[in-house]
């Protein structure tokens, strides 16, 4: 009796997790011979490929024009084009996998998306801001200068003595 139990628990458990969906993001950058007044269109167009798959979302971030790194290039009529700069957004959503598969199909198919990486989350937000240490006045580090006890003249040596010194360093 007490195996058919544990097994009861565990269906239950991953029925919980497949009625309650999983957390994605995907990250991606459109071209950026899209233009300004027309980005609301595609950032539209993204959220309705979001919502054919009914994904909740959970948060987001409206695209910005970036300079990449590196010059990535994409295929339109058989020529690459080339690009230095994209504008880069995010959504953080939920759903079930096979829809994130169907999102990611669709966001492959997309001609106005340079680029695209779906990743799977969690709910909670996990961007942190670098902390830059900020000092009073009072808590200023301050570094010691030497005493001038501990600045002792140096005796110079004269070459006699330094070649008499290897002599003996080396015959040991």
């Amino acid at each position: 009796m007490e195996e058919t139990n544990k097994v009861t628990e565990a269906t239950v458990d991953t029925a919980e997790e497949k009625a309650e969906g999983k957390i994605y993001e995907i990250g991606y950058h459109i071209v950026p011979s899209v233009p300004e007044d027309k980005l609301g269109a595609e950032v539209s167009s993204i959220k309705d490929i979001l919502e054919k798959q009914k994904a909740v979302v959970v948060s987001e971030e409206s695209p910005k024009l970036r300079q990449l790194t590196y010059e990535m290039r994409k295929e339109f009529a058989g020529k690459y084009q080339k690009y230095n700069s994209a504008y880069f957004g995010w959504v953080k959503f939920e759903a079930e996998p096979t829809d994130a598969l169907k999102i990611e199909a669709a966001f492959k198919k997309n001609p106005q998306i340079l680029r695209y990486l779906l990743i799977k989350t969690v709910r909670e937000n996990t961007m942190t801001a670098p902390r830059i240490p900020s000092y009073r006045k009072s808590e200023v580090p301050k570094f010691e200068e030497k005493k001038e006890a501990d600045q002792t003249p140096k005796k110079e040596v004269s070459e006699t003595e330094l070649d008499k010194a290897i002599d003996a360093a080396i015959a040991e």
